[in-house]
């Protein structure tokens, strides 16, 4: 506990007093420990405070503040949790203390959305209108991602990003409601950036902007926004090959989502069940795809509104999201999941393909070289062609930008070598090559 009051920037605590404190909580005569101890307790032992205390957690209003940004620490990496229990104890605990305000995201976020050379202009207030107007923002910058991938808008996404903070950091006057509104459209706006530095391959950069919407999230009181950015997070994790630290940020996210839209909900359960195909647990990941679908058919239309930022999540996403769960099981664990693995992700991603429309190029691209290359990989070239015929694999719309689609393409070229001589294939793989 006291390592991590410490880490946490909880102030120094007594070694004995922590054992009189603790054990007097135990035995009943304390009904629940004070806020930076809870943080203390429950950081040391791999929980939330959430999780540990239930309806006694301390709000994190009580707990020290914080500036937004800037210390000198590094950003914490997923891959010095992903095989180490301690390590993804102490990353989650790092979140909930940036949560909590009682700690700050590093140096080098703030160097990454400052614009160099340029003085950012100043709101003389911030209106709804303001409001209003950065959310239009940030709805383009999210159909100019879904088309053309994160690559081509990522410079101007930071840069904005930049001056919406720059607001806060000046302390423009705003009525309460309106700076928490602003807090939260910051937020959405650092979700999507940083996701899309990630679609970029600028990976540490997608989450240090990452951690940066989760904290925006927590300022303005929006923990649907906060599991926003744990499942982007989340996203990202699996796809760099650490599960486990991906399956811990899903769950945090499910823990803050228990007020949101089942559209939230059903994003999260889909993470844990992709967390779950990475590692090969079968039986797991099935539950969890249940459990997205189950959560997905509970969605009305006052959902959408509520959420608008999730809009992009419909039924050929839904489609694509649990196929990506299905071929992750196929491809990392061939003998776990079996023929099934491999039509349910063929099916469901060429699903996906053939509902998303021409503004989701980046998704469609994705799909369709995702489904080929499982069936090239279960060597069943005939299927693979079937599922690429006639849309050139996805690739060809003009402007993609996307590592993702790259490293997916890759892939695909990769478990094509066998069947090279096949002129179907060949033909396919042509087409590829000129598409990238």
């Amino acid at each position: 506990m006291r390592r991590v009051a410490s880490r946490l920037g909880l102030g120094e605590l007594d070694g004995e007093r922590i054992k009189d404190y603790v054990k007097r909580w135990e035995h009943g005569d304390v009904n629940s420990p004070d806020a930076r101890h809870q943080m203390a307790i429950a950081g040391a032992i791999g929980l939330s405070v959430r999780e540990l205390f239930g309806a006694v957690a301390h709000p994190v209003s009580q707990l020290p503040a914080a500036a937004t940004l800037g210390s000198g620490e590094d950003l914490p990496h997923y891959e010095s949790a992903e095989d180490d229990v301690n390590g993804r104890r102490q990353f989650m605990a790092w979140l909930l203390a940036l949560s909590a305000g009682a700690t700050v995201l590093p140096d080098s976020v703030r160097h990454t959305i400052t614009v160099i050379n340029q003085h950012p202009n100043t709101l003389s207030r911030i209106t709804a209108e303001d409001v209003t107007n950065l959310e239009a923002t940030t709805a383009m910058f999210q159909g100019w991602a879904c088309k053309m991938g994160g690559g081509p808008s990522r410079h101007a996404m930071i840069g904005q990003l930049g001056w919406a903070v720059h607001q806060l950091d000046r302390g423009v006057p705003a009525s309460s409601e309106l700076r928490r509104q602003w807090q939260s459209a910051s937020a959405q706006l650092a979700n999507l950036t940083g996701f899309n530095c990630h679609d970029g391959g600028h990976e540490q950069q997608g989450r240090g902007l990452l951690a940066l919407g989760y904290r925006l999230g927590a300022e303005a009181d929006d923990r649907p926004m906060q599991a926003d950015a744990l499942s982007c997070m989340a996203s990202q994790a699996v796809y760099l090959g650490q599960p486990r630290t991906g399956l811990d940020l899903a769950r945090h996210g499910l823990e803050l989502a228990d007020d949101a839209t089942p559209i939230a909900r059903a994003m999260l359960h889909v993470m844990k069940a992709r967390a779950y195909g990475r590692m090969g647990d079968v039986r797991a990941m099935e539950y969890e795809v249940g459990l997205a679908e189950q959560e997905y058919a509970r969605i009305v239309p006052e959902d959408r509104e509520r959420e608008p930022w999730l809009c992009f999540f419909n039924e050929a996403e839904l489609y694509a999201a649990t196929g990506v769960a299905w071929r992750l099981l196929a491809w990392h664990h061939p003998d776990k999941g079996g023929q099934r693995a491999v039509r349910e992700a063929g099916s469901r991603l060429s699903l996906a393909a053939e509902a998303h429309g021409a503004e989701f190029a980046r998704s469609r691209a994705m799909c369709h070289l995702m489904a080929a290359g499982v069936y090239l990989r279960a060597r069943d070239p005939d299927a693979a062609v079937a599922v690429s015929k006639g849309e050139l694999l996805g690739v060809r719309t003009n402007g993609i930008r996307s590592i993702r689609v790259e490293s997916y393409a890759r892939d695909l070229k990769k478990v094509a070598r066998p069947f090279q001589r096949q002129p179907d294939v060949q033909e396919m793989i042509d087409s590829l090559a000129v598409a990238i």
